[in-house]
């Protein structure tokens, strides 16, 4: 999970924001799309947290996004695409 996500963030570096990244890699919470998305992901790929958690896990990733946004004071997700990186 680290190691794909300090990927993204140099991807993100590297193409100056010309091409579009999705994150992978033990996505299994909102708090670990976020950080994705903040490394430079602008979409999320599920595929482990799918097959432990089921397909619940979708709406608890949007639910905590959601909580995140908040808290980080960020308007669009959009928004938050590699201000980490």
């Amino acid at each position: 999970q680290n190691l794909s996500t300090k990927m993204i963030k140099n991807f993100y570096k590297e193409t100056k924001k010309r091409i579009p990244i999705i994150g992978v890699g033990g996505v299994d919470s909102g708090e670990s799309a976020f950080r994705k998305i903040i490394s430079g992901a602008t979409a999320i790929q599920l595929y482990t947290g799918m097959v432990y958690k089921g397909p619940g896990i979708v709406s608890e990733i949007k639910k905590d996004l959601i909580s995140i946004m908040k808290r980080e004071k960020i308007i669009r997700i959009s928004d938050a695409v590699g201000i980490n990186a």
